[in-house]
């Protein structure tokens, strides 16, 4: 399993500066700085009990694509300010098309299950379903499967994107 080592969210929301910093141990975040707090956020803080074994947003993101064709997991993720399941589950081969690759592809299926942590007055209603699906593709002979389209829906709406290119390079 991947174990994250730091986490660094910088953004903006209606103006505001906002922030996000974590590091990890073995067991999950063991320090985490957020701005602003919970309170002032509009939200309850996660219990630190329903942080152990957690990783960041971006970490469950890769988690699931080195998963690839084992698409079969529940990956606990902490962002800082809220605590969420994404499940995802297998759902075969389709074809695909985009910039970077058409062909088959490899479909995994996700779905969010809120925790905690979660606005108290969101700025949108949540939903009763927040699914995506991303599809895995062998690009080249010498890599492992690699996302090649992701889709989300949203209430405002859908959000594709497509693998514009991909090339390998030496990490040395």
């Amino acid at each position: 399993r991947l174990q994250p080592v730091r986490h660094r969210a910088d953004n903006q929301w209606r103006g505001d500066d906002r922030f996000v910093r974590i590091t990890y141990d073995p067991k999950g975040p063991s320090d985490v700085s957020v701005d602003p707090l919970a309170a002032n956020d509009d939200r309850e803080p996660v219990p630190l009990d329903l942080r152990t074994g957690t990783v960041d947003a971006l970490s469950a993101a890769y988690t699931a694509s080195l998963n690839g064709r084992n698409c079969h997991d529940t990956i606990k993720v902490f962002d800082g300010r809220r605590r969420y399941n994404i499940l995802t589950r297998a759902a075969g081969q389709q074809q695909t098309s985009g910039p970077a690759y058409q062909g088959p592809a490899f479909l995994c299926e996700l779905e969010l299950r809120r925790i905690a942590g979660h606005s108290k007055s969101p700025w949108l209603p949540p939903s009763d379903e927040e699914t995506g699906r991303i599809w895995f593709a062998n690009v080249s002979a010498d890599w492992p499967p690699i996302p090649v389209r992701f889709e989300i829906d949203i209430l405002l709406g859908s959000v594709t994107v497509h693998l514009q290119s991909a090339t390998a390079r030496d990490l040395d």
